[in-house]
């Protein structure tokens, strides 16, 4: 999808799990700003297939909660940002060399007349060093 094109999720993009498919169903569906698309296509590139499929099994699958490898933590001063159902904004580092600044809706309502459901937006994703 491009930045342009008109969507219920807009600004937003679908984020797709590098290397395919997870082996089971998603509970959240994962976006990402529409600006850091290209930096979403070499993340697999700057971390590895292994750590990027982690992180995005992460956001899909347990967004609030700890990752099983990595640091996740909840960003302070952002409290004005969780509201509408939405959640605190979190900071997950996938690798010392990329970093994904994110919030997650357990059920969210984008189109009148279809089911709300659960998502994940990437708000920031940094790929370079501390």
């Amino acid at each position: 999808m491009s930045p342009g094109t008109n969507s219920a999720y807009s600004p937003y993009a679908p984020a797709r799990r590098p290397g395919g498919k997870p082996s089971e169903k998603p509970k959240y569906r994962v976006l990402i700003h529409h600006k850091y698309l290209a930096r979403w296509e070499v993340f697999v590139d700057r971390v590895g297939l292994a750590n990027a499929q982690r992180a995005w099994d992460h956001l899909a699958m347990q967004p609030g909660s700890p990752p099983p490898i990595g640091q996740c933590s909840k960003l302070r001063g952002m409290d004005k940002y969780a509201k509408n159902g939405w959640s605190h904004i979190y900071h997950y580092e996938a690798s010392s060399m990329a970093r994904i600044d994110y919030q997650f809706h357990p059920r969210i309502q984008v189109t009148e007349g279809k089911e709300p459901s659960p998502v994940v937006r990437i708000l920031r994703l940094d790929l370079g060093s501390h």
